[in-house]
């Protein structure tokens, strides 16, 4: 297709939200070792293709600055970034969530945490904050966890079965009214290259709701929050734990962040 796009005269660019065209750097990516075999393949079966893709551009375009740097560093010159942002079509479901009044729809005795995790691929990402919210749910029991997608739980989480619920995956809208129902929203990430390329969509998707997120501080969740100001960076299992407890302790502080995340990300 690139090959006939060229013969045509065109100019085509090749555009990415992910760290999908380096083997080398996806290998690194500790959550593959969760997967069983086939899995695996499947997830590494189109590297070398988008590499090859990518190269055959005339230009691409990342959503991140650590994704265009590697781009570059492949021999792609020019890079432009377009990062993940709100779409009309996102902006239009976010506005009938608000008019049908589904936000938070529990009571106060419950402070909900709600975490996407999606695909099969963030067990490891996950691990990263899991002794921290365990301590933190057990601390204060109006705290519960609920998970959206496909995530294997480490058995630190097996004394709190009772207060962590499970939601398929399912589309977009159904996915952002469960955000609406959250009190916090967290996005736990390995310390890699791989996640370092990955956006702030989840810090995104939870503001807009006025809801404060927690994030572990790769690059671009580093880029856009300001500590105790629109969000929390949580850098080890003691920031997890520290952050989730101060923010279900003070519902003012839990409004005040959520309002500020939602002003910066709207701007």
């Amino acid at each position: 297709l690139m090959k006939e796009a060229k013969r045509l005269g065109l100019s085509p660019y090749w555009e990415v939200d992910d760290l999908i065209f380096s083997k080398a750097h996806y290998l690194k990516n500790n959550n593959l070792s969760g997967l069983n075999k086939k899995e695996r393949v499947q997830a590494l079966w189109g590297v070398e293709l988008f590499k090859e893709c990518l190269l055959l551009c005339d230009g691409a375009i990342a959503s991140t600055h650590k994704l265009a740097h590697i781009m570059q560093e492949f021999g792609m010159e020019k890079v432009f970034i377009i990062e993940n942002a709100l779409d009309r079509n996102t902006l239009s479901i976010i506005e009938k969530i608000k008019k049908n009044g589904v936000c938070s729809d529990h009571g106060h005795d419950e402070i909900r945490i709600v975490y996407g995790s999606g695909t099969k691929t963030h067990d490891t990402d996950f691990q990263v904050a899991a002794k921290g919210i365990v301590a933190a749910m057990l601390a204060d029991k109006r705290l519960t966890l609920h998970i959206i997608g496909e995530l294997t739980l480490p058995k630190e989480c097996n004394v709190l079965m009772s207060r962590i619920k499970r939601i398929s995956i399912c589309d977009y809208e159904s996915y952002m009214e469960h955000l609406s129902r959250a009190d916090i929203t967290i996005a736990p990430l390995e310390n890699s290259i791989f996640n370092d390329c990955k956006s702030s969509i989840k810090f995104i998707e939870g503001a807009v709701f006025s809801v404060p997120s927690i994030c572990s501080p790769s690059a671009a969740y580093a880029r856009i929050i300001q500590h105790g100001e629109n969000g929390f960076l949580a850098y080890t299992e003691h920031d997890w734990t520290h952050a989730l407890l101060t923010l279900a302790a003070n519902a003012p502080l839990r409004r005040k962040m959520g309002v500020q995340a939602c002003k910066d990300v709207y701007e």
